[in-house]
């Protein structure tokens, strides 16, 4: 049995950590070219309000509500803010997903030394996740 869950809602940054779990994500996203977005996985909330206005402000200002498509220079603005918060540091845009990441959808890899502290999660082996948040149509 799958679960369905609906995060046209959510209020803050979370990534869907890509992993066998049952619980399928939906949402809308690519702003208003209202592009589907599904994985199934764990959803784990991301805090950081500068991570957020980081992401979104650029991504907002450039693309104006339509972006479907993310680019090299897009990857890098969001690594770069990726790297100045504690939870997000061994987070990276994936650059084979680049044209599967989107406005409210982009793929991640996530790449914890294995001597790290302090991760987000623990216990499972996957290290793809997608970084989402309410679609802005």
């Amino acid at each position: 049995m799958t679960i369905r869950i609906n995060l046209d809602c959510l209020n803050q940054l979370a990534i869907i950590l890509e992993w066998s779990s049952g619980i399928v994500y939906e949402t809308q996203t690519a702003g208003i070219a209202c592009r589907d977005g599904r994985a199934e996985g764990v959803l784990i909330p991301i805090a950081g309000h500068t991570l957020e206005e980081d992401i979104l402000q650029y991504i907002y200002k450039k693309y104006n509500e339509h972006c479907w498509d993310l680019d090299v220079a897009d990857a890098d603005h969001i690594d770069f803010a990726f790297q100045k918060n504690y939870d997000t540091k061994y987070f990276t845009v994936n650059r084979d997903k680049l044209k599967e990441s989107r406005e409210a959808w982009i793929h991640i890899t996530i790449q914890y030394p294995s001597d790290y502290k302090w991760p987000l999660f623990k216990g499972v082996s996957a290290n793809q996740a997608i970084l989402t948040w309410k679609n802005s149509d």
